[in-house]
């Protein structure tokens, strides 16, 4: 059933209503997300995970497992980051049952490096792909995955159209 379809069930007020505040809960929690992750935040960050997330910032690599193997990753890779500005857009939200949903969204992302100008800013291109269950009345995030379109100045392998058959690789 699409996103609008789930809406549109003008027959069942109460789970329409419902579907609504779940999707206001789960978006809340994906800006609370890229809020923290641009303040530099990592603590702050993880809230919004589950304890056995999964984390794939790289198609080509095993997932990040765990919070503890998140705050790693994130701790280390932000590090470097002085400024940052994360922007979300195309926010589609689809549930499986009352207690699983995914999210689909693009964003944009630019930081700048503290070896700025040496290590030039990044600007990323992407979409996420995001599963969220219900634990303990609270959605919490169980997987992300990140799929670049494309990125600029990026140390390292340069990224681009990961995101052509994102439906299949769920």
């Amino acid at each position: 059933m699409s996103s609008a379809e789930q809406i549109l069930r003008a027959d069942d007020l109460e789970a329409t209503v419902r579907s609504l505040v779940d999707k206001s809960e789960i978006t809340a929690g994906k800006y609370a997300f890229i809020r923290a992750a641009d303040a530099g935040d990592v603590e702050r960050l993880l809230t919004v995970f589950a304890e056995d997330c999964e984390v794939w910032n790289d198609p080509e690599g095993p997932p990040l497992v765990g919070k503890d193997e998140l705050r790693a990753w994130y701790t280390n890779r932000l590090a470097d980051v002085t400024a940052s500005s994360h922007h979300l857009s195309n926010i589609e939200i689809t549930f499986d049952d009352a207690d699983t949903a995914t999210m689909y969204c693009y964003f944009l992302s630019w930081q700048r490096l503290r070896a700025y100008p040496e290590k030039p800013d990044r600007t990323r291109y992407a979409r996420y792909v995001d599963r969220w269950s219900r634990r303990d009345g609270r959605w919490r995030q169980t997987s992300l995955r990140v799929l670049v379109a494309g990125e600029f100045h990026f140390p390292g392998r340069f990224r681009q159209s990961e995101y052509h058959d994102w439906d299949r690789q769920l």
